[in-house]
C-alpha cells in the first residue's frame, strides 16, 4: 500500500517541478525586461529601408535582426549574393541611388572586403559591409552583405 502512495506523491512532486519550470521566477521576470535582439529568418528579395522605400535585391535576405541600444535599435539585414562583394556593392549602390541615397564614404576597402556608408537627407545613414565567401565547388562566387542603420 505504501508503494502506490509514494508513486503518486513522486508524480505530484514532479508535476509541481514542471509547473515551476514553465512559470518565470522573480529573477527571470526581472531579467525578461532586459531588451534582447530580435531576429527574423526570411527568404525575400526586397528590403524596407529606414525612409520607407523598398530596396530590390538580386540576393536572398538570410535574416533580419534588431539589436536594442541606447539610441533605440540597430537594424541589421544579412543578404547572400551569387556574385563577388564588389559586384554586390555595385548592384546595391545602384538600387539605393534610385531611392535617393548617395554613396559618399568608403570606410574600408581591401581584397574581398568593402565597407560603405550611404546617405539620404532626413534619413539615418545606411551602412553596408560586403565580404567575399569561399567559392563553391563549381567556381561560383558568393558574397555576404550586412546592411545596417540606426532606428529611432
Amino acid at each position: 500500500m505504501i508503494k502506490p502512495i509514494l508513486f503518486f506523491v513522486a508524480l505530484a512532486v514532479l508535476a509541481g517541478c514542471d509547473n515551476e519550470a514553465k512559470s518565470p521566477s522573480k529573477e527571470q521576470a526581472g531579467s525578461a525586461s532586459v531588451a534582447k535582439p530580435t531576429e527574423t529568418a526570411v527568404a525575400a528579395k526586397q528590403l524596407q529601408l529606414p525612409d520607407g522605400s523598398v530596396l530590390p535585391l538580386s540576393g536572398n535576405i538570410l535574416k533580419q535582426t534588431s539589436k536594442p541600444n541606447d539610441n533605440g535599435a540597430l537594424s541589421i539585414s544579412e543578404v547572400e549574393f551569387d556574385s563577388s562583394s564588389r559586384k554586390a556593392e555595385e548592384a546595391v549602390s545602384t538600387a539605393l541611388e534610385k531611392s535617393g541615397y548617395s554613396r559618399r564614404v568608403v570606410v574600408e576597402e581591401r581584397e574581398g572586403f568593402l565597407k560603405v556608408h550611404y546617405y539620404k537627407s532626413n534619413s539615418p545613414v545606411v551602412g553596408g559591409i560586403y565580404k567575399d565567401q569561399e567559392k563553391e565547388a563549381d567556381g561560383q562566387e558568393r558574397s555576404l552583405m550586412r546592411l545596417y542603420w540606426q532606428e529611432s
